[in-house]
């Protein structure tokens, strides 16, 4: 055994949750029993951050909230909490937090740390007293007594965490389960372990950080965890794959210099929505990340990603110390999230997509706000492991002649990292209507666009059951939505709160009834609203002004306008005016216009004879300008300027 009296002064600088080497925990030997112990966890409010905790004391000292920390290794104190059973080396050390900007000096001594209940009472403690901590100044920490005043490093790529030196087995594995507050400790079962998905990380050497440690253990790069980041940059997808830290103590943050090209970032903060996803023994499972994502010009690490504590709370976090796995098993969904929108596929300008996953398989499809259901592809579902396919016809065609004709499926559908078993079409064939034989079917078949998801809340001709995905997500994610359609990073919004609702002035939906057979599993609402607009006339010269009703749809190409004669008919000329008002609630108004132009779901506009209930579509360009909400709750439109 290493004698600790060796240790002359010696002052050292280490960078924690930045860049060094990664190792990881003990051993367990072959038959040991399977055994675990749960800790009680708390959270606590760290400036803006909700932060992990549990209480320990170190060398019989006070009873101490202590954060879970998985992005850093050693177990630091604060000098007034720590107690007098320590053995001191006279070494120092400084350790460098959150991309080297927190730094923290103290004192290593060597000690014995117990686990303690929010009573006090001692659930677990090290053996002997080898346990390496830093003890630091009073207020190094914290300078606020209900917040922490210790952390309790957990990663994986050194041998010098306290949960190191728990009795075998216990210090062979540990699960942070922040949903149900409890930190978990033990030698886990293979049956318990199998219903994880999985990570194998890269073994690494040990980083002991000068001190002494008894523990010779495997250690783990656990900030090299290979996760896709899907992002919108100039309206086109941008997926990158970075090295990653599952970090409990800190917010996002992407720390790289420079910093990835695709990032829109101000002051310091990511403003496009990234979708970030991992690959495990389950297949892909998505990343939630904190509501603010750093952007850090820094190099610290050697450029990685701290994906932050948020996923924290929804999924169990499972370390293996003795295989270097790390797994995830989602039992949360998040009130809210938010998807990147695409407007370019393959450089071709088509509409809104939205990528999401059926099953296995990972796909765009249309956003559509004037059709209801999901309607896919056959050809796009390679793999249909876990996909129901039943012997019930559907077919369902649009305004502009495209008509499908498929079979009714169900499976596991992923929107946003949620993932919720639900019905959709499978489409065998598509084909145009008699009626419109030059319909666009093809962006049916091109471009990488496997289907449409319409998510009108309107009854929209569904007969079978395939209806609108997004109310049929669980808990409050089933409330409503909006959309963000500008231009360069759109997005869509599921799930609405008080904080992302603020600034939304309303109309009111009527209620319609639903139909006797496969009812909706959600209310349905007329979307059809009245509004007054203005347009060219035929002469090109004066307006016309006409009352009726209108329907916002981003699967429409131009704003298109009903009903008018044939000589009247084609394509509005670049330059004119058209404008809209609605009337909403609380007597106030809506008025937006636009000038027409030649592109597609921006500023194109049409006048067609079709003999149709509406007055006008006003396809997806408000959208580019406006956030429009759908409340499928109260049945209710919602209107903002970006």
């Amino acid at each position: 055994m290493n004698k600790l009296g060796m240790y002359a002064c010696l002052t050292s600088t280490i960078l924690l949750s930045t860049a060094f080497t990664a190792c990881s925990n003990g051993s367990s030997s072959s038959g040991q029993t399977n055994v675990s112990l749960s800790i009680p966890a708390t959270t606590y409010q760290d400036v803006a951050s909700t932060k992990f905790a549990v209480y320990t004391n170190a060398g019989g000292g006070k009873q101490t909230l202590t954060e879970i920390d998985t992005g850093s290794d050693l177990y630091v104190i604060e000098s007034s909490y720590a107690g007098s059973n320590i053995r001191y080396t006279g070494e120092s050390l400084t350790i460098l937090y959150d991309h080297g900007t927190i730094k923290r000096s103290g004192l290593v001594g060597y000690t014995s740390v117990n686990f303690l209940s929010e009573s006090g009472a001692v659930l677990i403690g090290s053996v002997g007293n080898q346990v390496p901590v830093v003890v630091v100044p009073d207020g190094t920490i914290s300078k606020v007594e209900s917040q922490n005043h210790a952390i309790m490093g957990m990663r994986m790529d050194g041998n010098v965490s306290v949960r190191l030196f728990l009795p075998s087995p216990y210090n062979q594995m540990f699960m942070m389960d922040m949903p149900e507050r409890k930190l978990i400790f033990g030698n886990f079962s293979s049956e318990l372990i199998n219903q994880f998905g999985l990570i194998q990380l890269s073994e690494s050497s040990c980083d002991s950080y000068s001190v002494i440690s008894t523990q010779s253990n495997k250690c783990w790069n656990d900030m090299h965890i290979p996760v896709n980041y899907m992002a919108t940059y100039n309206g086109a997808p941008v997926e990158s794959v970075f090295n990653s830290l599952f970090d409990s103590g800190a917010d996002t943050s992407f720390q790289f210099s420079p910093l990835p090209n695709w990032l829109v970032v101000k002051d310091g903060v990511v403003v496009n929505p990234i979708a970030p996803t991992v690959n495990t023994s389950k297949g892909v499972m998505s990343i939630q990340l904190t509501d603010q994502v750093a952007a850090v010009d820094s190099n610290y690490n050697g450029g990685i990603v701290n994906a932050g504590n948020n996923l924290f709370n929804f999924y169990q976090v499972l370390y293996n110390q003795n295989t270097g796995n790390i797994g995830l098993k989602r039992i949360a969904n998040p009130p809210t999230t938010t998807v990147p929108l695409v407007y370019n596929l393959q450089n071709e300008s088509m509409g809104l997509h939205l990528p999401l996953m059926i099953g296995n398989n990972s796909l765009y499809v249309g956003v559509d706000t004037g059709s209801v259901g999901l309607r896919v592809l056959e050809s796009a579902l390679v793999d249909k492991t876990g996909i129901k396919l039943t012997s019930t016809p559907e077919s369902y065609s649009y305004q502009d002649g495209v008509s499908l004709t498929g079979v009714v499926a169900e499976g596991p559908i992923s929107i946003g990292g949620v993932v919720q078993t639900m019905k959709f079409m499978l489409i065998t064939q598509v084909s145009c209507l008699p009626q419109k034989p030059n319909c666009p079917k093809e962006i049916f078949t091109s471009h990488g666009r496997a289907g449409v998801m319409g998510i009108s809340l309107y009854i929209g001709g569904s007969t079978n059951g395939v209806w609108n995905p997004l109310p049929q997500l669980p808990n409050s994610l089933a409330n409503g939505f909006y959309i963000n359609g500008n231009l360069a990073y759109p997005w869509l919004t599921i799930g609405l709160n008080s904080s992302n609702t603020f600034g939304f002035d309303y109309v009111d939906l009527e209620s319609i009834p639903q139909p006797s057979v496969n009812p909706a599993p959600y209310r349905l609402w007329n979307v059809n609203i009245a509004a007054d607009i203005e347009y060219p006339a035929q002469d090109g010269i004066s307006t016309e002004r006409k009352s009726g009703l209108v329907l916002y749809d981003t699967g429409t190409a131009a704003y298109t306008i009903y009903n008018v004669t044939a000589p009247e008919s084609g394509i509005v000329a670049s330059g004119k005016r058209i404008a809209q008002r609605q009337t909403l609630n609380n007597n106030k108004f809506f008025d937006w216009d636009f000038i027409t132009g030649t592109t597609y779901y921006v500023n194109e506009a049409v006048k067609v004879v079709d003999s149709f209930p509406l007055l006008a579509n006003t396809g997806n360009i408000p959208f580019v300008k406006y956030d429009i909400l759908y409340n499928s709750e109260s049945g209710k439109m919602g209107f903002r300027t970006h």
